[in-house]
């Protein structure tokens, strides 16, 4: 008898509740083939352990078993991800306060103030809890996206997807009723010099990545002043050198206690400071085969010990955004479901503006701007503060700096699991 799709999704929330529990005597790459479904169509599950290696690698050990065409192997370098742009080369002292902010950020990331309780966040986020549920939303176009990066000045795709993404979290609030303040996200960052390989001398998959945090904007008047916060916040984790401070500091205390526990505690202690786990995945940009047969559709989830995981996949010229959610925290079906509709709100405003939607000015105090944009420099204080601080203000600037090249990273995804 051929399962349902929604028998898979119960067989699949039920393996995303157990949790991952390490098991050396059992394989670190497990892969679940059904077939055929109940209409026709085949689904492979497969899970990853960290161990083996951090997305970057990872989505390379993907792309090798991918074919561009049903009997060919993947000749057609287009299907890959467009390689990253360089980077505008910013002022030098805008580049030295993200810099010296980063380094303070990074040593004392374990006394970080943590997010405040909001119905997105469990009571205590130092004691993982079983039980998660995932949903994945319907696709956006991701040319459609690209359009609306074009019509913005010095926007990314990825400043396009966050503030989708960011307007499906406000939404979900809104309809709740709940007002909450601006949130932080951590997030993965590959911290690969340029053009190094993702597999280690023995050509196998690795691990060379660092934590990040990012504000989440939830206080914004409207979807052109979010783009505005959320450039400015990406336009420094680009060059801050906290997630390098960090794995440092983690790796001299892991060194004085190698221990499994001191690991895991760690990696607990960080992650629990933020309401979100994120990461953004850019898969093939063609359609693709595997064994023959064509890939329809693919979907990213994370097991991880955060409690709520928001992660974007583009794939073929769509976008996809899925949720992986603790039980306690509610259905995930009831945050994608703004997806879509979040999207034709940003793009009817993006597009109906006439000529390019210009970076506002900042005042010469360094305060917000009219149209409401965080702008000036940073304040160490404020990432002590947390969501308690007065101060909006962020740095507008992108580096390129030559110490840039010693320390390039992206955002990647660290999933664990994958459904083609």
């Amino acid at each position: 008898e051929t399962p349902s799709r929604e028998e898979i999704r119960e067989y699949i929330n039920h393996r995303l509740g157990e949790g991952y529990n390490l098991d050396l005597e059992k394989p670190l790459w497990r892969m679940t083939i059904i077939p055929k479904t109940d209409d026709g169509q085949g689904l492979i599950f497969s899970e990853i352990s960290h161990t083996i290696g951090d997305g970057v690698s990872q989505v390379e050990v993907l792309f090798r078993l991918l074919d561009d065409s049903k009997d060919g192997k993947m000749k057609n370098e287009t299907a890959r991800p467009p390689k990253k742009r360089r980077l505008q080369r910013p002022g030098y002292l805008k580049t030295a306060r993200i810099f010296i902010g980063g380094v303070f950020e990074g040593l004392f990331a374990l006394a970080a103030r943590s997010d405040p309780k909001t119905s997105l966040r469990v009571t205590n986020p130092l004691k993982p809890l079983p039980g998660t549920r995932f949903a994945i939303s319907e696709t956006i176009s991701l040319q459609s996206c690209k359009e609306m990066k074009n019509k913005i000045e010095g926007a990314t795709l990825n400043e396009i997807f966050l503030v989708i993404l960011m307007m499906t979290i406000r939404k979900y609030y809104d309809e709740k009723d709940e007002k909450v303040p601006n949130l932080k996200a951590a997030f993965p960052m590959n911290l690969r010099r340029r053009k190094e390989s993702p597999f280690d001398k023995h050509g196998d998959p690795h691990n060379v990545w660092g934590y990040g945090f990012m504000k989440f904007h939830m206080n914004y008047r409207d979807p052109v002043d979010l783009f505005w916060k959320v450039k400015n916040s990406t336009d420094v984790a680009k060059l801050s050198p906290a997630p390098f401070v960090a794995k440092a500091m983690a790796t001299m205390m892991v060194n004085t206690n190698p221990s499994i526990k001191m690991i895991n505690d760690l990696s607990l202690r960080i992650t629990s400071k933020a309401t979100f786990m994120l990461s953004n995945v850019a898969g093939p940009q063609e359609v693709v085969h595997l064994a023959g047969y064509e890939i329809e559709d693919l979907a990213f989830q994370l097991m991880s010990p955060a409690n709520m995981y928001l992660g974007l996949i583009s794939y073929a010229g769509n976008v996809t955004m899925s949720v992986n959610m603790n039980e306690e925290l509610g259905d995930p079906e009831e945050i994608v479901q703004y997806w879509n509709s979040c999207f034709e709100e940003l793009q009817q405003i993006i597009m109906e503006h006439e000529g390019t939607i210009t970076k506002p000015t900042a005042s010469k105090t360094g305060s917000t701007s009219k149209n409401g944009s965080d702008v000036g420099p940073v304040k160490l204080s404020d990432f002590f503060r947390g969501t308690k601080s007065k101060s909006n203000r962020a740095v507008p600037a992108v580096p390129n700096s030559r110490t840039q090249k010693k320390m390039s990273y992206e955002l990647l995804d660290t999933d664990t699991s994958s459904t083609l």
